[in-house]
């Protein structure tokens, strides 16, 4: 018979233990996708443009969802954010054809006083102040298929909303 020598757990070992079967539970939580649906089934299956949505881990940002709604007249997706408590109303349709005849993005963004650009993640963003908002501003993005409109209820500083484009994203 042979003897086998067992080895003590010492205090080191099983921090050892530990430490290891905790650096494997983050990397398993920052690699596994999470199966949270933002947007309900109900609602993407009509949907037939590219639909882009907040990130969930950004504190500023908080969605309304109980805002969420598609309507099926005009083919447009909208809900409602509190950035920074902030209320802006989002919404999303598939860009209008005329758009991709040469200047008529252009010449729309100019009716409704463009004022600044900048570029996002989520593309070149056009902030401008349309004279039916009385100075309320409206942000124009024109990206993969979609017109995303963001219509912000108070004064957002250029920071607030790049920090909105910058955490968007394509759910759909």
């Amino acid at each position: 018979m042979v003897k086998v020598k067992r080895r003590r757990l010492t205090p080191i070992r099983v921090t050892i233990v530990v430490v290891c079967l905790g650096l494997l539970g983050t990397i398993a939580a920052l690699t596994l996708k999470p199966t949270h649906r933002p947007i309900p089934s109900n609602i993407t299956k009509k949907i037939s443009f590219t639909i882009f949505y907040p990130t969930l881990t950004i504190s500023q940002i908080n969605v309304q969802p109980s805002t969420l709604n598609y309507n099926s007249a005009n083919q447009g997706f909208s809900y409602e954010v509190l950035l920074n408590s902030k209320k802006v109303v989002i919404s999303e349709q598939a860009t209008p054809d005329i758009f991709s005849q040469n200047g008529v993005y252009s010449f729309k963004l100019d009716q409704a006083h463009e004022y600044d650009s900048f570029n996002t993640s989520a593309g070149e963003v056009a902030l401008t102040k349309p004279d039916e908002l009385s100075g309320q501003t409206v942000a124009w993005d024109n990206t993969k298929g979609t017109l995303i409109l963001a219509h912000a209820f108070q004064t957002l500083s250029e920071s607030e909303w790049k920090l909105l484009f910058n955490n968007i994203q394509i759910v759909k």
